[in-house]
């Protein structure tokens, strides 16, 4: 869920700084340059006054998403989604995270550890195993110092043991390591649903309901005839065997959510089990945390959505 490393992100270190291409002919690359002072603009974000969310901002990967669109944080109903297209993938996306002001969905997180919440709803555009679509978090670069391996290995032997379904893969670009999981084993409610059903999300788009039924072979339906619930369905699905079963159709309309108490987008800290926590911006400096899907066996994406915070720029 979240080797060589390249140097790091933070521009305070060592006179350097990252140097971030934006244009939309391009994606993203990154490379050291003198020292300059990064702000916002810079890399394409607008002026931290005027984040909706503030102190968090967040958007789509401009390297999988074209332009990089503003996504809407805590906004209730479907005015809440926005709406994307990748190569594997066309729907759309709604984001919410805990305790920010003025928030109109505060009441999924009240009461429960969750940090943030996203909903993803749509079709995939080319037949996809289960087994080879995966989730999690990216950094495309940290530090390079002792603790900070020590620290980043550590969490990535913690992800693991939360889930047999996790897997370690390496970024063919950076060297960095990331824990991933298929996304049927991630979801903490999923659907499918074909198109004369009605939506497997409520009027308030807050809640998903669960239903693999259309997966046939009785395996996600109850001894009553229901829908299997989400906790069996993701022991079910984290054992590859399961995995290589099935595979996304371009027909349905698939609904997945996810939900994470791990890493605090308000604060940009994340929990380590055994360590308390540990400031994120500290370890990255000026970039975001990427939240993503992707082909495990190439580097294709089927959404990336990039988590600013405004203490990144401080």
């Amino acid at each position: 869920e979240e080797g060589g490393v390249p140097p790091p992100a933070n521009h305070r270190h060592q006179g350097t700084s990252i140097d971030t291409n934006l244009s939309e002919d391009s994606p993203p690359t990154t490379t050291i340059v003198p020292t300059a002072e990064l702000t916002p603009v810079h890399l394409g974000l607008p002026p931290i006054s005027s984040w909706p969310a503030h102190p968090v901002y967040a958007r789509f990967n401009q390297s999988h998403h074209g332009k990089g669109a503003t996504i809407p944080i805590n906004v209730r109903g479907d005015s809440g989604f926005v709406e994307f297209e990748t190569d594997l993938f066309k729907g759309k996306l709604s984001l919410s995270i805990a305790d920010l002001e003025n928030s109109e969905m505060q009441s999924i997180f009240d009461g429960r550890k969750r940090r943030y919440r996203y909903v993803v709803t749509g079709k995939f555009k080319k037949r996809l195993s289960y087994s080879n679509v995966y989730t999690g978090q990216e950094i495309k670069s940290i530090k390079t110092d002792r603790g900070t391996v020590w620290l980043m290995s550590s969490m990535r032997w913690m992800m693991k043991s939360l889930s047999p379904a996790m897997r370690e893969l390496e970024d063919k670009q950076t060297g960095n390591k990331m824990v991933l999981a298929p996304v049927a084993a991630t979801a903490q409610r999923m659907a499918v649903r074909t198109k004369d059903e009605p939506s497997a999300l409520n009027e308030d788009c807050d809640e998903v309901e669960e239903d693999l039924t259309k997966l046939g072979g009785g395996s996600y339906v109850t001894r009553k005839g229901t829908p299997l619930g989400p906790e069996p369905r993701k022991k079910k699905m984290s054992k590859p065997e399961e995995l290589n079963k099935y595979t996304f159709d371009t027909i349905n309309t698939y609904t997945m959510e996810f939900y994470q108490h791990l890493f605090d987008p308000l604060t940009f800290h994340t929990n380590v089990v055994g360590v308390s926590t540990f400031d994120v911006c500290s370890v990255i400096g000026r970039q975001p945390v990427r939240i993503m899907a992707r082909l495990w066996d190439s580097e294709e994406y089927l959404w990336s959505f990039e988590l600013w915070h405004q203490r990144c720029f401080d």
